[in-house]
Formats: C-alpha cells, sequence, structure tokens
C-alpha cells in the first residue's frame, strides 16, 4: 500500500476515505507543578490508561521549581476532559494555572 492509501479502511485518503481527518492523533501536554503526583495519577487513572510523565524544571512568574509534564496521546474528544483534569490537578496543587497544549500529529502505526 502507498502511503496515501488509509490503514483502517484502505481507501485513498482525502478522496473516498476520511478516516484520518475525523479521528486524527492529537498530542496534549499538560504541564503542572511536581507536587502530590499520586494525587495527579489517581486524578489520570480513571481516564486514560496510556500517558507519559516528563520531570522538568520550569520557571513560573520569575521563580524556578519542580514541574511535571503529562503527554497523552488521544484525539479531539480528550480535550474536555483533560480540561477537566486540568482543574483538579490546579486545585489539589493550589496553582494558579496549569497549561495544556494541543498538537496535531500524524500517526503511523508499526
Amino acid at each position: 500500500m502507498s502511503n496515501n492509501v488509509c490503514f483502517t479502511c484502505g481507501e485513498i485518503v482525502g478522496q473516498k476515505c476520511f478516516c484520518m481527518k475525523e479521528n486524527q492523533a492529537v498530542r496534549y501536554r499538560m504541564y503542572t507543578q511536581d507536587t502530590n503526583r499520586r494525587e495527579i495519577k489517581r486524578i489520570f487513572e480513571p481516564h486514560f490508561d496510556s500517558y507519559t510523565f516528563f520531570e522538568t524544571q520550569g520557571v513560573w512568574n520569575g521563580k524556578s521549581e519542580k514541574s511535571l509534564c503529562i503527554e497523552i496521546i488521544g484525539d479531539e474528544r480528550d480535550l474536555d476532559i483533560l480540561q477537566a483534569i486540568g482543574q483538579d490537578i490546579k486545585l489539589h496543587n493550589n496553582q494558579e494555572a496549569v497549561l495544556i497544549t494541543k498538537e496535531n500529529l500524524t500517526e503511523v502505526w508499526l
């Protein structure tokens, strides 16, 4: 199969197949202060069975802090639950803000 053939339905992407456009993979990253990690995992686990934690060093309002980046590969439908999770984490960590970024991906499974 060529790169333009959908692996889901076998049709030409963009002509007869629109699977990839409707179910396009999205990388979400949530940035938060690295405190209450057990609680953060407890909040995530009912909603996502796959995610990655990155320990980072961040700066908020000029002050350095231990931070956590949580990466989820999902789709457009995941944004609402991530925003609710972000609100929960913001409250539990007593933070001013939690950042969520979103990036559309081209996904290839091998």
